[in-house]
């Protein structure tokens, strides 16, 4: 980090910056995510769903399987298999374009953040 990967049967580029110093913050789109970098394990991985995936989404009591996260997010059964997933020591930390992990929200000891957004390969290279 920093760096990006191309997804393209997807047709989308995923992009990951360290920001230093918490800044003020306003409502982020659902295609980016801001990550406390202290918490994550480098490398960071992005892969699809695996049988037996669990997640613990931002604001739930606990972690939740990954099948079930998709059915509460009303996500269609057939996009399910394409939604990329960011992985940190084999932890979901991004379940790209709709939610973050838990343990790797910010918070106000964070020193140093981790930006990861999404975007189309065309609006990457204009």
């Amino acid at each position: 980090m920093p760096g990006k990967v191309d997804i393209v049967p997807l047709n989308i580029r995923l992009t990951a910056e360290i920001i230093s110093k918490p800044c003020r913050l306003g409502r982020l789109s659902p295609q980016e995510a801001l990550l406390d970098l202290d918490r994550i394990v480098c490398p960071l991985q992005v892969r699809f769903r695996q049988s037996g995936d669990r997640f613990y989404p931002l604001g739930s009591p606990g972690s939740k399987k990954l099948q079930d996260f998709f059915i509460d997010a009303r996500i269609p059964r057939g996009e399910r298999q394409y939604v990329p997933l960011v992985v940190s020591n084999r932890e979901i930390v991004w379940v790209v374009g709709y939610r973050i992990a838990e343990p790797f929200k910010l918070r106000p000891k964070t020193n140093r953040m981790l930006r990861l957004q999404r975007c189309t390969l065309q609006e990457a290279s204009a």
